[in-house]
């Protein structure tokens, strides 16, 4: 895949949910070589850091999101995140800064451990997750912070052989679904909203399991497909499904979660879901999954 396409196509789907005084800077290398891994995780890990940098600004500022060819040799590696895999040769470069308040020495240290947070409502798993993912795709990442000086991450891929030659995603074909997102998290909602809109889908939202039930009663009949988180205040997503199937037996339900889908057979069983869909996910994804449950419930 091509890390510059994955910027412009992650940030599509952000402008939702940045501050409109937040300036996003693109400076993004052309002809870049393409790197080998997983497209839904290597935007998962532009998203996280977007996210996190637009946040640590607040309500005004510059992220700077830059992409270009390095290659490293080994002093390079040395000031590289403890756990990550990259070896010396060339690398895509990713590097996303904000002019936030900065962080403390002793903060960068506890910053990738899972369920740190610096946010009173934040669950600490985005940077977490994107130090998973780099080591997976035997990468490297630094961080640099000063309080009062902003924070710039640089994630490193390794390069693939091939060329790189971004294709166009496909267009969406012409649909009157309406579906419906449950989920507790506002960027979530938005994001997914803006990716069934991309896929010619009309949208309601609802921020947890009780509010899912009723918007769901309110407009039962025009609804053909909901998107719930399993994990939700009042309300969770596996109750939330079964009530909404007492309101209407044929409803598509799809359950969703960050977590592991070991236990999504029981979980689907248990509440009569259509399918489960595992967070984070892409737009072929989704739309993958969308003409599943449809094929599925028209036979």
């Amino acid at each position: 895949m091509n890390v510059s396409a994955a910027v412009e196509d992650t940030l599509d789907l952000l402008q939702v949910s940045i501050p409109t005084r937040v300036v996003v800077r693109q400076e993004l290398g052309p002809d870049l070589p393409e790197v080998a891994g997983d497209p839904s995780q290597i935007r998962q890990v532009v998203m996280n850091l977007i996210i996190n940098a637009a946040e640590a600004i607040g309500d005004a500022g510059v992220i700077t999101v830059r992409t270009e060819l390095v290659h490293l040799d080994d002093a390079a590696l040395r000031p590289m995140q403890r756990g990550s895999e990259a070896i010396p040769g060339p690398h895509v470069c990713l590097e996303v800064a904000d002019t936030g308040a900065g962080m403390s020495a002793a903060t960068v240290a506890k910053i990738f451990d899972p369920f740190f947070s610096t946010k009173f409502a934040g669950r600490g798993l985005g940077l977490a997750t994107v130090l998973g993912v780099v080591r997976a795709h035997h990468g490297g990442l630094t961080v640099r912070s000063e309080p009062g000086r902003g924070t710039t991450f640089r994630v490193f891929l390794p390069c693939a052989e091939a060329p790189a030659r971004a294709a166009a995603p496909p267009p969406a074909e012409p649909t009157s679904r309406t579906v419906l997102i449950v989920d507790d998290e506002e960027d979530v909602r938005a994001v997914t909203a803006h990716m069934l809109e991309r896929l010619g889908c009309s949208v309601l939202v609802a921020a947890d399991g009780r509010e899912g039930v009723e918007v769901f009663r309110a407009h039962a009949p025009v609804i053909d497909a909901v998107l719930i988180d399993l994990t939700l205040p009042r309300l969770s997503g596996e109750r939330a499904c079964r009530e909404m199937r007492t309101i209407r037996s044929d409803a598509r339900v799809i359950l969703m979660s960050g977590y592991s889908a070991d236990e999504a057979p029981g979980h689907l069983a248990e509440a009569g879901a259509a399918g489960f869909l595992r967070k984070p996910f892409s737009v072929a994804d989704l739309r993958s999954m969308m003409d599943r449950t449809f094929d599925v419930s028209a036979h």
